[in-house]
């Protein structure tokens, strides 16, 4: 089932980079490194967000938003030097900071393989989220059950007084 999201993300990332090189003018060192970085990265997400979604439900989606919003917040935005303490901490281990450098490398020039390595370490968040979605799903799904079970039946809400 991943291959039609893999497939949209695809065309989306091509249709991003493409647009930022032919539309916006956006100065490329190199093109090919730059359309890659898109690929790898929308894979990437979109292989998070979709583990995280068979395994968890509506739960998985809240997740995933607030990853997003952790990963604006944590260096998307502004430079990591700027941001608090508890952020430049943080975001090593976010992987839209390794798109980021990816993608300055590809813009800017790579220097000293920095691409790559960046494109590595974006590549090891795979990992843990595809142990989530093939070992943990099963064990996971009694308490997605009864978590859902409870959420229908309004049992998690509680009635205010």
């Amino acid at each position: 089932r991943f291959g039609v999201f893999a497939f949209v993300s695809l065309c989306q990332t091509t249709v991003l980079a493409l647009g930022n090189i032919l539309f916006l003018q956006v100065q490329v060192s190199n093109p090919l490194l730059y359309l890659i970085c898109f690929w790898l990265a929308g894979l990437v997400f979109t292989f998070i967000i979709y583990s995280l979604v068979v395994s968890f439900a509506n739960l998985g989606k809240a997740i995933a938003v607030f990853l997003l919003i952790i990963q604006v917040t944590g260096g998307g935005s502004f430079p990591l030097q700027m941001l608090p303490d508890f952020f430049q901490v943080l975001s090593p281990f976010l992987p839209a900071t390794h798109v980021i450098n990816a993608m300055r490398a590809a813009m800017m020039g790579v220097y000293m393989n920095d691409f790559w390595i960046e494109i590595g370490l974006l590549l090891l968040f795979v990992v843990p989220f595809l142990l989530l979605g093939l070992v943990f799903r099963k064990p996971l799904m009694r308490f997605l059950n009864w978590y859902i079970g409870r959420v229908e039946t309004g049992l998690l809400i509680r009635p205010m007084t």
